[in-house]
């Protein structure tokens, strides 16, 4: 009796083990640590079926089971350690060499185990069991087992104690499944057979499969360990009620056995038993469904697999997120399958009143109005017409041609309603129809809802774009506006330059030629009435130099000012007009070094302008250096143009000013140039000039040390 019983204990272990490593891999095939539970499992149960084959062999005889049960044993030892370093993370990042040590001496167990008697040296048979006689290899073995064994546990108790929360809760059920399956095979396979030479106990210990899988199961379906707690329900369900009609089917064939044939009970009659009622218990649902589908296409052609027409449906929620689709392609599923005459989706919005109505294929309409509806809804539930009163309610569903009325609603609101009108066989509508409209409503109501919210969104996105769209062109008809009343009032400015610039003229020359007749004339002036004089000659000089600057922008901004280009000799430019400022350079005692190339280049500009911008370069190199500071005129030529530079030694551009070098009537107040007077339209010329002529204006300056002024232009072919 205890044989049995332990058998039976033994072979629900196997099989736990072998449907938690089917469970495990199905949830996740790719992670490693489902994949090393799932060959510690299948370890597990190779390992019990070799140990019960050992006590109760077939095919072989016994010393072969026990050498493949040790065989699986170097495998569990092996996984179960590389399990343990894992989950439920890694806690040793040098865990390759205990491995690769763990494994090589199992691949030398192999060794002695199939080819030597250093492991199992014989095994007989005797009145209690099966005996085996120990090898000199064993206690090594033994020892080797222990102390692996212990790393894993150890591992599995680090694990435990740094674990928290709801990851602690799965590993205390999992350290105890591990513990009980390493601890009693230790004892009852190595302790009592290496000490106590007694190897009787070594039956029992495929006990520890059964612990492993009950404390594996109570952790999943406490703490979902794994991941797979609603499946391992489902699947535990279907195993115990199969194992039931097996259990039954077993006992009245043994027991009816026994009373017609007078034959005792063996072993081999019931795991003969065994395997026919778990064949017959497994397979009664494959020719269930065989059977059903012959006769179904025979007697009900209309007749479809509920879970398929849930599984089409649901993919369209998920993957539909458009009303429009959303709506047609369940009720166009709906009637393929369960064939009614019309259906429709009634939306209601926030007053619970129709929103809107989508009507499948069919096109039938013939559907209650918003009053009738509210007479449908006052129950608030799914109604059926056949199982009816009679009242309003029913009255509704006659006259309108409905059969099924059904709400939709989430945990929040009510949706809608899905309103169902006869079969076309006129049948009424049977548990499998209404099983699979209830299962739909709330999914259904739902994906409803979200494709609202997107529907909503999306109208949304339409009238903000529009908005956008008019802002915009308000503000581009604003633009134009503006940019209309800056043109003119730049065309007045230039007007105004233009004019005032003309008007000047006429004053300026005039006072010009006075100040030259009194120059001229022999009247002898006292000194104060000759500095008058001269100062009264030098801001004419200014003045007329500010009517040219300014006649320069005005040409140069309304397209007239004229600029001919020819070639002209570089060098002869630049010595010429050093030749002009000499005076300015004695007077402030700077001194200039000319360093021009030997190849007196032709560079196409007009010599005119050209001399205008070496004299605005020079002039303000010359009042803005220090008093006996340098200036150093370079020309070098680039590929086919020529660079100009004119470098001194002043009192440079501050780093925050120098943006606005090029500007009109930008004058840089640096300490040291108070005194200097000018326009400040000097360098906006000279850099407008310089692009007229086809050629680049840069500048490069540091406070206090200076600048350098370069221009190129291109040579002459």
């Amino acid at each position: 009796m205890l044989d049995y019983l332990l058998s039976i204990i033994i072979w629900v272990g196997i099989i736990g083990n072998v449907i938690l490593g089917i469970l495990v891999y199905n949830r996740d095939s790719v992670s490693i640590i489902n994949k090393l539970f799932v060959g510690l499992a299948l370890s597990a149960s190779a390992w019990a079926v070799s140990l019960y084959f050992f006590e109760h062999p077939i095919f072989f005889d016994s010393e072969i089971w026990l050498r493949i049960t040790y065989l699986t044993v170097l495998v569990i030892i092996n996984v179960f350690l590389q399990f343990s370093f894992i989950f439920p993370k890694r806690i040793n990042k040098t865990m390759k060499i205990p491995l690769l040590t763990c494994g090589v001496s199992a691949i030398i167990f192999v060794y002695f185990i199939i080819f030597t008697d250093l492991f199992v040296a014989n095994v007989v048979k005797e009145s209690w069991g099966y005996h085996q006689t120990l090898g000199l290899i064993y206690p090594v073995f033994g020892i080797w087992a222990f102390l692996y064994s212990f790393w894993a546990v150890l591992n599995f108790f680090k694990s435990y104690r740094i674990s928290q929360g709801f990851e602690k809760l799965q590993m205390q059920y999992l350290f105890l499944g591990m513990f009980f399956y390493a601890v009693i095979p230790l004892i009852l396979d190595i302790v009592f057979p290496v000490f106590l030479k007694d190897s009787r106990f070594i039956w029992f210990s495929p006990v520890s499969a059964s612990f492993f899988t009950a404390f594996i199961a109570i952790s999943i379906m406490k703490h979902r360990l794994l991941g797979i707690r609603l499946i391992l329900a489902r699947s535990l369900a279907y195993t115990f009620l199969l194992l039931t009609f097996t259990i039954i089917y077993i006992i009245g064939i043994l027991f009816l056995g026994s009373i017609f044939t007078k034959q005792s009970l063996s072993i081999y009659n019931i795991l003969i038993s065994i395997i026919l009622a778990l064949f017959i218990s497994f397979s009664f649902q494959s020719l269930k469904k065989f059977f059903e589908m012959i006769t179904d296409k025979i007697f009900y052609k209309d007749k479809y697999e509920t879970d398929e027409l849930l599984h089409e449906i649901s993919q369209i929620l998920v993957a539909t997120i458009d009303l429009d689709n959303l709506t047609s392609g369940v009720l166009g599923i709906l009637k393929e399958n369960v064939h009614f005459v019309k259906g429709a989706v009634f939306i209601l919005d926030e007053n619970r009143n129709i929103d809107q109505v989508y009507i499948d294929k069919s096109r039938k309409y013939l559907f209650p109005t918003n009053d009738e509806l509210k007479v449908l809804a006052k129950s608030h539930r799914f109604l059926i017409f056949e199982e009816m009163d009679e009242g309003r309610e029913k009255e509704v569903m006659r006259r309108k041609e409905l059969s099924l009325f059904i709400p939709l609603e989430t945990k929040e609101k009510l949706v809608g309603y899905l309103i169902i009108g006869e079969k076309s066989s006129g049948d009424i509508y049977y548990k499998q129809d209404l099983s699979v409209f209830e299962i739909l409503a709330p999914e259904f109501a739902v994906a409803l809802t979200n494709a609202e919210s997107f529907t909503k969104i999306q109208e949304f996105s339409k009238i903000l774009e529009k908005k956008v769209k008019e802002r915009t062109k308000e503000l581009k008809e604003t633009q134009k506006r503006e940019l209309k009343k800056a043109k003119e009032l730049l065309k007045l400015k230039d007007e105004f330059v233009f004019i005032a610039s003309h008007e000047l003229r006429t004053p300026v020359t005039a006072i010009d030629g006075y100040v030259g007749l009194i120059d001229r004339s022999k009247i002898k002036f006292d000194q104060d009435t000759k500095e008058n004089f001269q100062a009264i000659e030098k801001a004419n000089e200014r003045l007329n130099q500010l009517v040219d600057d300014l006649l320069d922008v005005s040409r140069s901004e309304s397209g007239t000012l004229k600029v001919s280009v020819n070639p002209v000799n570089l060098n002869q430019v630049i010595t010429a007009t050093l030749g002009r400022v000499k005076s300015l350079t004695d007077k402030k005692k700077v001194s200039v070094t000319l360093n021009l190339d030997s190849g007196n280049f032709l560079v196409l500009s007009d010599t005119e302008k050209l001399s205008d911008v070496m004299e605005n370069l020079l002039s303000n190199a010359i009042k803005y250096n220090k008093p006996g500071g340098e200036i150093k005129i370079s020309s070098e030529r680039k590929d086919d143009c020529v660079q100009v530079d004119v470098k001194d030694t002043g009192f440079g551009i501050p780093k925050k000013l120098q943006d606005k070098v090029f500007s009109r009537f930008f004058r840089a107040k640096v300490p040291g140039t108070e005194t200097e007077e000018g326009t400040g339209l000097g360098l906006f010329i000279t850099k407008m000039l310089i692009e007229k002529m086809h050629g680049k204006m840069t500048f490069v300056s540091e406070e206090g040390k200076g600048s350098v002024f370069s221009f190129i232009l291109p040579l002459a072919n």
